[in-house]
């Protein structure tokens, strides 16, 4: 534990660290007020937290009201950016709050810790984590990626070589999807669309085609295609189940992931 890290300091942070706290984003529940960086006028709240201990959004909680068994939830929509939490309390009443969150602007690195901490001040009180959970929009799969960058003078082209994926030509998954029908769109998010399709192949499943949102920053676009590839998908569309295939043709360097899509009757 840092020196001089209780109280305010959540037990992670040194005491110089008041203005800032680098690559971190968390969700606070605060039952002692300290003036300076606590909201004005609420003594017990519950913060979203970026790089800074001063809540960046934040909801009062009734003074003296957290006792007893409590439940915390806590949900981060990737394709909409929006961080989500939520406290229950013992009385049976709820309080939440929510606001967009980049992670990336804010720092946090790919692979990054989550955990739980506590800290107590001059007043104390007892902290006991009963259980948790984690859940993670992630499909798991035995496959190796390797991503090699080829810079060309005209355009930058990302090729991929997949042991477990097929790739498809742009001409494939149109025909598919019915042209990237609006009719079989699944659900749209901050990095593309995605659109149920049928190959002609029988042997393959029905599918979800992934279209990758075009971006002015070139880069950046195909940094977010291999991330969405390396951790096998970001979508948290609950049919989802794994990665079956890519795409980068169809001029313009279209990006397009393919997805097997198990249905009960509806996509």
């Amino acid at each position: 534990m840092p020196p001089d890290s209780g109280s305010m300091f959540l037990g992670l942070f040194p005491s110089q660290s008041i203005g800032s706290l680098p690559q971190t984003v968390g969700v606070e529940f605060d039952t002692c007020r300290n003036d300076g960086w606590d909201p004005p006028n609420i003594t017990d709240h519950t913060g979203i937290n970026i790089n800074s201990i001063i809540s960046k959004s934040y909801t009062a909680l009734p003074n003296m009201g957290l006792y007893g068994t409590m439940s915390a939830n806590i949900t981060y929509d990737g394709g909409s950016g929006m961080m989500k939490a939520s406290l229950g309390l013992a009385d049976g009443s709820s309080y939440g709050v929510e606001m967009p969150v980049d992670f990336m602007d804010a720092g946090v690195p790919q692979y990054a810790n989550v955990g739980f901490s506590a800290a107590t001040g001059v007043l104390t009180e007892s902290h006991e984590l009963l259980s948790c959970a984690s859940v993670a929009g992630l499909v798991a799969a035995a496959a190796l990626l390797w991503v090699i960058f080829e810079r060309r003078r005209r355009s930058s082209i990302v090729e991929i070589e997949l042991q477990v994926a097929k790739k498809f030509s742009y001409h494939e998954l149109s025909t598919a999807t019915g042209n990237f029908s609006e009719d079989g769109l699944l659900g749209a998010g901050a990095f593309g669309q995605v659109y149920k399709g049928e190959l002609r192949d029988p042997r393959m499943p029905l599918v979800a085609v992934k279209r990758l949102t075009r971006m002015l920053d070139q880069t950046r676009r195909e940094q977010d295609y291999v991330t969405e590839i390396t951790t096998l998908g970001q979508l948290s569309h609950r049919n989802l189940i794994k990665l079956v295939g890519w795409c980068d043709g169809g001029g313009d360097n279209k990006l397009l992931l393919v997805y097997e899509l198990v249905t009960n009757g509806k996509p």
